[in-house]
């Protein structure tokens, strides 16, 4: 059986896990529980999920913004 409290260590390494899949239901109630109790990983998991939606909107657009050419030559030289 896995603990109830987990530490800070734990709570920022799911956080980031979970932006990126699904979390089981007590892995959400163990980060939750921590959230609560702690300010820092309570404001890393705000900070953290601020970057993930600032980032995909800058990736959206991006796409739609940016000529294919442009595209073709920001490619070419990441490949360098």
């Amino acid at each position: 059986m896995k603990k109830i409290m987990i530490n800070c260590k734990e709570a920022t390494e799911m956080v980031v896990k979970q932006h990126s899949e699904h979390l089981a239901v007590w892995d959400r109630m163990r980060l939750w529980m921590h959230l609560a109790m702690c300010r820092f990983c309570a404001l890393f998991s705000r900070q953290n999920k601020l970057m993930d939606e600032l980032t995909g909107n800058l990736d959206k657009s991006m796409s739609i913004n940016m000529p294919e050419a442009s595209k073709s030559k920001v490619l070419e030289e990441l490949q360098k």
